[in-house]
């Protein structure tokens, strides 16, 4: 039986907060940083992935943008992480931007693809 996924918003001015619930347990969650249109942090508990945390933690931040006037949503994904670019894939994110790495906290860039859908 699938388990009820609870998604709890709550608003820090320029940052909202979206934690994700099952049985009264933390298991995930993610930022969006409104002014710059980004999510950041995405994080499930390894216990319950592939469970559709991720997705419903997504599908609240896309619903509160729209709401809130947002016309896209960016997320920083790590090339490395397999699962998490096929997440972002499967709901229609495109890639923009390649970083080669990190350096002081900014990103140096590698390639930048405008791949449009």
């Amino acid at each position: 039986m699938p388990q009820l996924i609870k998604v709890v918003e709550t608003d820090f001015g320029p940052t909202r907060l979206f934690e994700a619930f099952i049985d009264g347990h933390l298991v995930g969650m993610v930022t969006l940083n409104i002014t710059q249109e980004e999510m950041v942090a995405l994080m499930v508990d390894s216990a319950y992935r592939r469970q559709g945390v991720a997705t419903a933690l997504i599908g609240e931040v896309e619903a509160s943008a729209e709401k809130g006037g947002m016309r896209r949503v960016f997320a920083t994904v790590f090339l490395e992480n397999e699962a998490s670019n096929a997440l972002w894939r499967g709901r229609g994110y495109l890639e923009l931007t390649k970083y080669e790495r990190w350096f002081g906290g900014h990103p140096i860039k590698e390639t930048e693809d405008a791949t449009t859908g």
